[in-house]
């Protein structure tokens, strides 16, 4: 296939079963982890992070769980009866072995049955509450590739088999269950479209692992932080399309424990603004998945606007194929997609003469490309069978974690975009870093690079904490002359 040509026969190979056409992403390239399907969607899971973060560290120590605990039907159940039951072997009290497994069971076991976060080794044994979780293995490995697969972290997290200098839990890290050696996956799934959000995860976990135990204690919320930081900016961006940015788009928060009037910034720049533009998430995941069928040279895969504008800029240097590449695409996609309940292509193009986004492109090749992700777009809004279902389906995903970890329901208002204070002082801490103080204006900016704005009356509540918990130190009466100080 030459440059700037579409290969409708692997298309068709993917996508076509006889007249019937089904929208598969992942083939060509995978941007979300997300699935058509809400099967295993289980709440907990992708909600306390337990599990990402389990399998994220062992697969930065190249290590597996064995199959016997893969296959367990209850797998926290194996875990701790295996590890308790160690632990008793490997000790001879006499008369008093029934208190020594409730002693062990009451330091090292939760409330939820798991092994305690005792230290860095425990963590190799977090996993999921399902014994099926495969979208949850998948989404762990987005996560691992994205945020963990760095030499610079995989070094942090590397346990060992040094005690603590204390019996007990020396006792603890020799009972735990063997774990198997995983070759290391050189081969990597995901695209990374936001490497600015990348690079601050990194500046931040590695100021967390100077201090072992607030990295023990905050490694899941961090991580969980993150994912929601770079799933929202990835919907946010992908909303721009054409006229994207490396910017990140400002999200207004509401505090937990603060009331909320129907006048405040986060009703419509936070929870709503974004909800709708993650709806959307199956439509580009499809875009991207179709436009990568282009030979774009180099064996090149397109994952963002940006990326494809400049594609699309250095191929009409050289000749104008693109163009009849697009229109093929568009032609074929069109004449299998051939049922819409509560539409036609006729009217999704009048809907699209009359956009103004549309409208506002220049260039003949972006409007082609833009009119492509409308029609998927159109179809998919415009169904009332199984392609909606999988649409709704796969932003789920999304929208269910969000709605289990940053959502707040503030009854007639509905869902607002919400942080509590055990994540705010967390995230304080990365925004002050190895500084002793910074001034309350860097904070508020610090706040803003993380995806998190304030408007002026929670910025106030939020000073009214720090001065209550003794974080502000005041120079003056002046705002520049306060400072936020380090919470260590």
């Amino acid at each position: 296939m030459g440059l700037g040509n579409f290969n409708i026969e692997e298309l068709k190979k993917n996508n076509q079963s006889g007249d019937s056409f089904k929208h598969t992403t992942g083939n060509k390239v995978k941007v979300l982890p997300f699935v058509t399907n809400n099967k295993n969607l289980n709440l907990s899971d992708i909600s306390d992070f337990h599990g990402f973060i389990g399998d994220c560290i062992r697969k930065s120590n190249n290590l597996d769980l064995p199959t016997e605990y893969k296959k367990a039907e209850d797998y926290k159940v194996k875990i701790k009866d295996d590890f308790v039951t160690e632990a008793c072997k490997k000790t001879s009290v006499e008369n008093g072995q029934n208190d020594f497994e409730k002693i062990i069971n009451e330091i090292f076991i939760d409330d939820e049955g798991r092994i305690v976060k005792f230290n860095l080794r425990s963590l190799l044994y977090a996993n999921f509450s399902t014994n099926k979780p495969s979208t949850l293995l998948s989404i762990s490995t987005f996560i691992y590739e994205l945020f963990y697969n760095h030499n610079s972290i995989k070094e942090l997290l590397q346990v060992s088999d040094i005690g603590n200098s204390n019996p007990l839990f020396d006792l603890a890290i020799d009972s735990l269950p063997k774990l198997e050696q995983a070759d290391e996956n050189s081969k990597l799934e995901y695209s990374i479209v936001k490497p600015e959000i990348i690079k601050l995860f990194k500046k931040d976990i590695e100021f967390l692992a100077t201090d072992k135990t607030l990295l023990l204690n905050s490694i899941e919320e961090i991580t969980k932080y993150y994912y929601f930081f770079y799933i929202s900016q990835l919907a946010l961006e992908f909303d721009r399309h054409f006229n994207d940015s490396d910017s990140i788009t400002p999200l207004f928060y509401s505090l937990e424990w603060e009331s909320i009037s129907k006048s405040r910034k986060t009703n419509y720049q936070g929870w709503d603004f974004l909800s709708k533009k993650l709806d959307n998430l199956f439509s580009h995941a499809c875009f991207f998945e179709f436009v990568n069928y282009i030979d774009f040279g180099d064996g090149k895969n397109i994952s963002s606007y940006k990326e494809l504008s400049k594609a699309i800029n250095d191929i009409e240097q050289k000749d104008n194929s693109l163009l009849s590449a697009i229109s093929e695409l568009k032609d074929y996609y069109k004449n299998i997609v051939t049922q819409i309940s509560d539409g036609s292509w006729e009217k999704c193009l009048d809907e699209l003469s009359l956009n103004t986004e549309f409208n506002s492109i220049e260039s003949e090749i972006v409007k082609e490309f833009y009119s492509f992700f409308y029609m998927i777009n159109y179809q998919f809004n415009h169904d009332r069978g199984s392609r909606r279902s999988a649409f709704i389906k796969y932003s789920n995903w999304a929208k269910s974690f969000c709605t289990h970890s940053y959502i707040k329901n503030r009854g007639r208002l509905g869902g607002i975009l919400t942080i509590n204070q055990e994540t705010l002082l967390l995230i304080t801490r990365l925004c002050i870093g190895n500084n002793d103080k910074i001034r309350l204006k860097d904070y508020w900016l610090e706040l803003e690079k993380r995806g998190i704005c304030f408007d002026q009356t929670s910025k106030g509540i939020i000073i009214q904490l720090f001065e209550k918990i003794n974080l502000i130190e005041k120079k003056s009466d002046s705002g520049d002359a306060q400072y936020v100080k380090s919470t260590i």
